[in-house]
């Protein structure tokens, strides 16, 4: 009987997206250009899961009516996007595209948490689907684990030449990534030993990125002196390091790492 009013539980939600996902294809196809996705743009299904999961619950009516919808779009719009990335490695431009930048192949942190933000509001919405976000947290960590690789490469040509002088806040997506993961996998597959083993060593690592990219960037910035003009060198990437440092926080509630001890938590859905 439980097996069977799951059944039906899903069913409609299967057929709406099979309908969402026709109506963003048509658009895709009529409004927007047939170029490959850039690099950074996880960070569009970072924003809008950061809304599902947390903001939304302070509107009734969306999260009431709407709020499965928009996690369905959500889902479309992470596998368009994957699909363009996918394309990119049959044609075998994605190293190029995506990891041979020491600086930018830190936008692909924005896949990693992109996919968790999915999973999350998948799980939350649509629990059915627990099977489906488990395979995707499962193929996130492999992506997070060669992720990790580049960047450490990275970091080191940072401190071994002059290539620091490039970098911006883009590498405090090393953070928020790693945070991600640990957000997600209690989403996706509970609580277990395993994971309260795991969580407060990933967390660390998270920190320990966090403080090396600060050191990064307040070094670039330290080293132009009288000279530094911020009107001109100032990235937007740089709003990450509060980001990058909420996430961390959030990591170390939802794993329990840092007990809950205060309602100002209770917007963040936990």
């Amino acid at each position: 009987m439980g097996h069977y009013n799951r059944t039906i539980a899903t069913t409609p939600a299967l057929f709406r997206l099979a309908l969402l996902a026709i109506m963003s294809l048509v658009i895709r196809f009529l409004f927007m250009k047939d170029t490959p996705s850039p690099t950074g743009s996880g960070a569009i299904v970072m924003a809008i899961g950061i809304f599902i999961n947390g903001a939304i619950g302070q509107f009734p009516f969306l999260n009431n009516e709407l709020a499965r919808s928009f996690t369905l779009i959500l889902f479309i719009l992470f596998l368009l996007i994957a699909v363009s990335y996918i394309a990119d490695v049959w044609q075998g431009k994605f190293f190029r595209l995506h990891f041979a930048d020491p600086v930018g192949c830190f936008a692909v942190g924005t896949w990693i948490a992109g996919t968790s933000v999915c999973g999350v509001a998948l799980s939350q919405r649509l629990p059915d689907w627990k099977p489906l976000v488990q395979t995707m947290v499962i193929g996130n960590i492999g992506l997070w684990l060669y992720f990790v690789y580049r960047i450490m490469l990275s970091f080191i040509q940072f401190f071994d030449n002059d290539s620091w002088r490039k970098v911006h806040g883009v590498l405090f997506l090393s953070t928020v990534s790693t945070q991600s993961l640990v957000i997600v996998w209690k989403a996706s597959f509970g609580e277990s030993s395993i994971y309260r083993l795991v969580a407060p060593w990933v967390i660390l690592l998270g920190v320990v990125f966090y403080f090396v990219s600060f050191t990064l960037i307040v070094r670039r910035y330290a080293s132009k002196g009288a000279e530094i003009d911020l009107d001109k060198g100032w990235f937007n990437t740089n709003c990450i390091t509060h980001g990058a440092m909420s996430i961390t926080g959030l990591a170390s509630v939802v794993s329990g790492v840092v007990r809950r001890t205060s309602s100002s938590w209770s917007g963040c859905g936990l």
